[in-house]
C-alpha cells in the first residue's frame, strides 16, 4: 500500500534533446499498419512525464514500455505535437532533425528533457497498491483502464513481468499478442498483494501428414504423434514455428521435411514411397534394383531410388582429365544442400551458396555443436568458426575478401548479416523478419543483392540493399543474384512458363533483360562468373540411363559469359552442387557426396582449363 500525495505542477515548457532515425526495423511482433493495411513507423518518446495525447497522424493507442512511450504514426508524417500531463504542448517537426519525414516499419527514438525545478502545489491524499502480472507470451500488449483511470497501453518486460502504481478500485484488462487468442480479465486493487497470472492460449496451427507408404509412424521434433498409422491423410495441431517431420517404418529408410507453420495456417506435408534398407549395391552401373530387364523399367518410367548410388566411386569415365581432390574431411560435418527426387524422375534442390574461396583459404557451412556456422580452412588444415550466430542458411564474401554476408534462419523469417572478417564480433543484421536468401555483394561493395520470398505468394524477388543509405529497392524478379563484373548487372534464376529454371541477365539501371541459359529439359541454378568474367559456373539437372540404371540427380556445368557454349563438367550419380571458382579461376570447389561409401558430403576440388 502507498499513500501519494497527487502534486499539480505549475506547467513550463520541456526541451526536445534529439529526434533520430535508428538502424533498427520494427520486429514483427511490434509491428502496426495503418488504414491502408502500410506498414507504420514507431517514435520511440523518452520523457518522464505522461503523455495524454499525440496530434499528427498517430495510428492506435500508445504503448507505455518503461520510460519509452511507443507512438506508431502514418509513413509520410513530417511532425507531431506531443501533449504531457505536467508540461506544456510540444511541437516536433522533423525537418528540423534533418528528417523529411518517417519511413515504414522504421524506429525513430525522440528524448525530451523536464525541467528539474518546478512549482507544485499539494491536493489531497491518495491511496494506492501495485497491480503485478506474469504475462505469456512477454512481447504482448495488456490494456488497462478503471472508472478513474484512462485506458493505458502497457509493455511487460522480457521476462513477462509488469508492475503497475493504481488507485484503490476495480480495473479491466485485455491482452493482445501475435499467434494467440485475446485475454481478458479483471481485478480490484486494495490493501492485499495481488498478482495476477495472464497465460494466454497459443493459436496453432496444422500439419496434415500423408505417405505414399501405409503402416508408418510419424514424428514431429523427435516425439511420437502417431504409430502404425493406415489413414491416407492425419491432421496434426502443432505450434506455430519451426518443425521437423520425420516418417519411418522398420525395415525402411526414413524420409524428413523441415516446414514453417504459421498461427491458423495449414500446411500439407506428403511422403513418397519409403525404400528397404536392403536396396544397396556396390556399384551403380551394375545395379538394377526393380528387377526385369532395363527396357521394361525405361518402359514403366520407374527411376532408380538414391540409396542405390555407390558414392564410393570418386570419378566415372566421362569425367576422365579432371583432376578430384577431396578438400575436406568427413569430420569437419560439411553441410549439403537439400535435394529431393522421386521415381517419376522429379527431382528439385537448394541452391543456397554454402562454400567461398578467398585466396588460399576455403570456407564451408558446417553442422556442429547442434547448429550451422560458417568455418574456414586455413592453409595449415586448421578448421576455424567464421561466424558464431547459429542458423546460418547460406554466405559469400566481399571481393576484398574483409566482409562476409550471410542469412541466418529464424522461427518465422529470416535475418541477413554482415560480419567484419578481421573482428568476427562485429556483426550487424541489416534485413530482419524477412524470407531473405542468398545475399552477395556488389563488386564494389556498396550494395548487397539478396533473393526474398514474398509473404504475400507473389513469388521470389531480388532485392538491393544500399550498405551506405540503407535502403532497399527490388531489382527483378528471381532468385540467386551474382553481379557481373564492370558492369551494372546481375545474373539471376527465373522460372519458365512452364516452370523450368533459367539463367537470365538483367541490367538493374536500364533494366534491360536477356535470357541466356535455358533448356526444354533441365533446370539451372546458382550461376557463378569466373574471376576472368568469361565463364560462368552452374548446377543442372541430369539423367543417367545405363539400361538398367535409370537416375536423376545434380552436376555442375559451364558456359561462356554470354550461354553459349554450355558444357557438362560432371556426371557422377553423387549430386553436385553450390559451385565456386578459385581465385585463379584455374579450379572449381563444389559439394559432393563422392568418394564417400555412406554418402558422406565434403568439398572437393576439381581442375579447370577450358579455352
Amino acid at each position: 500500500m502507498c499513500l501519494s500525495a497527487v502534486v499539480t505542477m505549475a506547467q513550463k515548457p520541456a526541451k526536445i534533446v534529439s529526434f533520430t532515425q535508428t538502424t533498427d526495423h520494427i520486429s514483427v511482433n511490434d509491428r502496426r499498419n495503418d488504414l491502408n493495411g502500410t506498414p507504420c513507423a514507431l517514435v520511440k518518446v523518452q520523457v518522464v512525464d505522461e503523455i495524454v495525447r499525440v496530434e499528427g497522424n498517430k495510428i492506435g493507442e500508445i504503448v507505455n514500455s518503461g520510460v519509452e512511450k511507443w507512438v506508431y504514426m502514418c509513413k509520410g508524417s513530417r511532425n507531431m505535437k506531443i501533449h504531457l500531463k505536467n508540461h506544456l504542448p510540444l511541437q516536433v517537426k522533423f525537418q528540423n532533425f534533418k528528417i523529411r519525414s518517417l519511413e515504414s516499419n522504421r524506429v525513430y527514438e525522440l528524448v525530451i528533457e523536464i525541467p528539474d525545478s518546478q512549482r507544485a502545489i499539494a491536493t489531497p491524499e491518495i491511496v494506492t497498491n501495485k497491480l503485478r502480472m506474469k504475462v505469456i507470451p512477454s512481447y504482448a500488449n495488456v490494456t488497462i483502464w478503471g472508472d478513474n483511470f484512462q485506458r493505458q497501453l502497457f509493455r511487460p518486460q522480457d521476462d513477462g513481468t509488469l508492475s503497475i502504481e493504481l488507485p484503490y478500485g476495480r480495473y479491466h484488462y485485455t491482452a493482445k499478442a501475435e499467434g494467440y487468442h485475446d485475454y481478458e480479465g479483471s481485478v480490484f486493487v486494495s490493501d492485499e498483494n495481488l498478482w495476477e497470472n495472464v497465460d494466454m492460449q497459443l493459436i496453432t496451427g496444422t500439419i496434415m501428414l500423408s505417405c505414399e507408404t501405409k503402416k508408418v509412424d510419424y514424428l514431429i521434433d523427435g516425439q511420437p504423434v502417431a504409430k502404425d498409422s493406415k489413414t491416407t491423410a492425419l491432421s496434426i495441431q502443432v505450434a506455430p514455428g519451426r518443425h521437423e517431420i520425420t516418417v519411418v517404418r522398420k525395415g525402411h529408410k526414413s524420409q524428413q521435411r523441415i516446414v514453417n507453420v504459421l498461427p491458423k495456417q495449414t500446411v500439407s506435408v506428403h511422403f513418397d514411397e519409403l525404400t528397404s534398407n536392403s536396396w544397396v549395391s556396390r556399384n551403380f552401373k551394375k545395379l538394377n534394383v526393380f528387377g526385369g530387364s532395363g527396357e521394361e523399367k525405361r518402359k514403366n518410367n520407374k527411376y532408380t531410388d538414391e540409396a542405390s548410388v555407390d558414392y564410393s566411386i570418386v570419378s566415372v569415365e566421362q569425367e576422365h582429365g579432371l583432376n578430384f581432390i577431396k578438400a575436406t574431411s568427413d569430420n569437419e560435418q560439411v553441410c549439403m544442400p537439400q535435394v529431393n527426387r522421386d521415381k517419376k524422375g522429379n527431382i528439385e534442390w537448394l541452391s543456397n551458396r554454402i562454400i567461398d574461396v578467398v585466396g588460399d583459404e576455403l570456407s564451408y557451412l558446417s553442422f556442429r555443436t547442434g547448429t550451422t556456422n560458417v568455418y574456414v580452412k586455413t592453409v595449415d588444415g586448421r578448421s576455424l568458426a567464421r561466424t558464431s550466430i547459429g542458423d546460418v542458411l547460406d554466405f559469400s564474401y566481399s571481393s576484398d575478401g574483409r566482409s562476409l554476408c550471410c542469412s541466418q534462419l529464424g522461427s518465422y523469417e529470416n535475418n541477413i548479416y554482415v560480419i567484419n572478417v578481421p573482428n568476427p564480433n562485429q556483426e550487424t543484421a541489416i534485413m530482419r523478419n524477412g524470407k531473405d536468401y542468398t545475399p552477395v555483394f556488389s563488386n564494389n561493395k556498396q550494395q548487397l543483392f539478396f533473393s526474398r520470398q514474398e509473404t504475400t505468394g507473389a513469388g521470389l524477388f531480388i532485392y538491393s540493399y544500399n550498405l551506405q543509405t540503407r535502403l532497399s529497392s527490388i531489382i527483378t524478379n528471381g532468385m540467386n543474384p551474382c553481379p557481373l563484373k564492370d558492369e551494372a548487372a546481375i545474373l539471376c534464376v527465373r522460372p519458365s512458363a512452364d516452370g523450368r529454371n533459367e539463367i537470365w541477365k538483367v541490367n538493374y539501371i536500364t533494366h534491360e533483360e536477356k535470357r541466356i541459359v535455358w533448356s526444354a529439359t533441365q533446370n539451372f541454378t546458382t550461376p557463378t562468373v569466373s574471376p576472368d568474367g568469361k565463364w560462368i559456373l552452374l548446377v543442372g539437372n541430369n539423367t543417367i540411363d545405363t539400361g538398367t540404371f535409370l537416375y536423376q540427380n545434380t552436376d555442375i556445368y559451364v558456359c561462356r559469359s554470354d550461354g553459349s557454349g554450355l558444357r557438362q563438367l560432371t556426371y557422377h550419380a553423387a549430386d553436385d552442387l553450390s559451385p565456386v571458382w578459385s581465385q585463379d579461376g584455374k579450379s572449381i570447389y563444389f559439394i559432393s557426396q563422392r568418394g564417400s561409401s555412406n554418402g558422406t558430403a565434403n568439398v572437393w576440388r576439381m581442375n579447370f582449363n577450358l579455352q
